[in-house]
């Protein structure tokens, strides 16, 4: 557990999970915007992520008797992913959820971009500090849609109607980029990479993976 007391308004519980894999991440492809599906053994793959949270003690995310509110990005990869966690439900679609807009190198790996050097600047820069890829988006942009998007949850969370249980679910560099915000760590912009299909638990205490 990591124990800072984190800001969750009126949320008992956040998780956020990345979608299952998709062919682009096997291929290694800033994949981004580009609405790909989840391949054939990214379903496999989230199938028995949710086996695995009920075997961990976390069946009340996904006993229907238990009101959650679940929010996804646009993309099919999440869309999908979260249809094949909570089958019963339909998600609330978050525009400002989705990936980052990876401009011309969508589509592209590091071995096709390694020798440009606008993108080792790139790579090399603050995750927070970013200038935006050729046609894409900054890390600047990319924090300034998650803090309206988080904001905007927070303030809801505290209406007596809504559910004290949030499921996100989106990508693995806008979760980085919320875990930033809410702890308010942007030392530890790596520490919060997830795997697909990986989710971290948040709660008023702290945080944990899972």
């Amino acid at each position: 557990m990591i124990s800072d007391e984190l800001p969750l308004g009126g949320y008992e519980e956040v998780l956020l999970i990345r979608h299952g894999a998709t062919a682009a991440n096997a291929a290694g492809k800033y994949s981004g915007i580009s609405d790909l599906p989840l391949s054939i053994s990214g379903m496999q793959q989230i199938e028995l992520r949710r086996e695995e949270l009920i075997n961990q003690g976390m069946n009340h995310w996904f006993d229907e008797a238990n009101e959650i509110k679940l929010i996804s990005s646009p993309l099919k990869r999440c869309l999908q992913t979260a249809e094949l966690f909570w089958p019963h439900m339909k998600p609330l679609v978050e525009s400002n959820l989705i990936e980052t807009d990876f401009g011309s190198w969508e589509g592209l790996t590091y071995d096709q971009l390694k020798s440009d050097p606008g993108y080792r600047n790139w790579l090399d820069s603050s995750p927070l500090l970013r200038a935006a890829p050729p046609g894409g988006e900054s890390g600047a942009e990319i924090m300034s849609r998650l803090e309206s998007f988080w904001i905007n949850s927070i303030n809801l969370s505290k209406l007596a109607t809504t559910p004290k249980r949030l499921a996100i679910v989106s990508h693995g560099g806008v979760i980085m980029y919320l875990m930033t915000l809410i702890t308010g760590k942007p030392g530890e912009f790596y520490t919060w990479q997830l795997q697909p299909g990986g989710a971290w638990l948040l709660n008023r205490e702290g945080c944990r993976l899972c």
